[in-house]
């Protein structure tokens, strides 16, 4: 990561926020916000009834549920190649064996 720190700011649900990060992260956090902008709006529209800071947590504990399965399933996904590359090399070792022999 760069040490050239800059400030951008990202408008999220109509209030700005001033933010420091490296310059590479800026389009990243940008992109971000843009998202979280789009889930904010969706979730008060199908819930009009819920007040913003409830809204807020809804689509923050949405975020995170995702977050959450994407990790477990790439740890699933890592376990199963692990597992494959150990079955191939002992294959692999098996067949060098045999023909040193």
């Amino acid at each position: 990561m760069s040490k050239d720190v800059v400030e951008t700011i990202l408008e999220i649900s109509g209030r700005s926020y001033h933010v420091k990060c490296s310059r590479e992260e800026v389009s990243a956090l940008s992109q971000a916000a843009k998202q979280l902008e789009d889930r904010l709006r969706i979730a008060r529209e199908s819930n009009r009834s819920l007040d913003s800071d409830r809204i807020v947590m809804i689509t923050a504990l949405n975020i995170m549920h995702e977050l959450f399965s994407a990790t477990l399933q790439k740890d699933q996904y890592a376990q199963w190649v692990n597992q494959k590359l150990s079955y191939l090399q002992g294959k692999l070792e098996g067949v060098l064996v045999s023909e040193k022999i």
